[in-house]
């Protein structure tokens, strides 16, 4: 994955786990007002996975608009959305290249949904048309640069949801020698420019909150951890995936000693393939309201 570009293959299959560990914060505060978020903008899209979450929590809304720099994802959402909504209530209709019409066939709610080719940083302009600005599994990707104009540039009474924001705690189970390491040595591999000025990685979650207490916000956190193990094919399939990111990200770096990740990559890939590997990442939901 060069940079913040992810392959569409990659971004399905972590889909399923993204929305088993999402909290209830977003739909806990949307029943306390259902009137308080109708129009949702979505910066660094993908797929459109965040949206089709608040789909199947029976969210409601008038508008939403997908940004995401990566045409490729861009143009798999409808086909993507079409899919998901396939033998449920709702019919979806394109109405051109870059918008379609979801209508709930219960309570004929109209929802119209939008896509942009669009940098985050080039984004910001936009946000104050929508009462929610989600951001979803790309705190850790993001400069301070970025999030500091991102806080500062929402007027009051907004959402700001950085969902699945990674904290850097990543536990295997059984326990291998080589973990914290390992573990460690991605951590400050994730801190250098992932597409948007220097990450701020696991320091981010941090970072939002300091910004948002300077500027007097509210802001709730609940925790959003990947629990997966390999007793199954997802979940084998999937852990072998994330193994192989580690793998990748550190075995062309200057600090990592190779023959350790290496044994430490065959050791993590035995336990997989014999079911017995259990694995957690770490992450957040931030909720913020202006």
């Amino acid at each position: 994955m060069e940079k913040h570009k992810f392959s569409k293959a990659w971004l399905t299959e972590r889909e399923f786990f993204d929305n088993q560990s999402r909290s209830n914060l977003l739909i806990k505060e949307i029943k306390k007002d259902s009137r308080s978020i109708n129009k949702i903008i979505d910066l660094g899209c993908g797929t459109g996975s965040f949206l089709r979450w608040c789909i199947a929590q029976k969210l409601s809304f008038s508008e939403a608009m997908l940004i995401d720099f990566d045409r490729r994802l861009i143009n798999s959402i409808g086909m993507l959305f079409r899919r998901f909504l396939k033998n449920k209530n709702y019919a979806i209709k394109k109405v051109n290249a870059r918008e379609y019409l979801v209508t709930n066939l219960s309570s004929l709610g109209k929802s119209k949904i939008l896509f942009l080719k669009k940098n985050i940083i080039n984004s910001l302009d936009k946000i104050d048309r929508y009462d929610l600005v989600s951001l979803s599994a790309l705190s850790d990707l993001l400069s301070k640069n970025i999030i500091r104009r991102l806080l500062s540039k929402t007027y009051r009474n907004k959402y700001i949801y950085f969902s699945l924001c990674f904290n850097g705690k990543i536990r295997w189970s059984p326990v291998n020698e080589f973990d914290k390491y390992v573990i460690n040595k991605f951590n400050k591999h994730q801190i250098q420019d992932k597409g948007f000025g220097i990450a701020l990685g696991e320091n981010s979650i941090r970072y939002i909150e300091s910004i948002a207490n300077k500027n007097s916000y509210v802001y709730t956190k609940k925790d959003s951890s990947w629990k997966i193990n390999s007793f199954n094919i997802q979940g084998k399939s999937f852990q072998e995936k994330y193994l192989k990111i580690i793998l990748t990200a550190l075995k062309n770096d200057d600090i990592t000693d190779k023959d350790i990740l290496k044994l430490w990559f065959s050791k993590r890939m035995q336990s997989i393939k014999h079911i017995k590997s259990k694995l957690i990442v770490g992450h957040n939901d931030i909720l913020i309201k202006t």
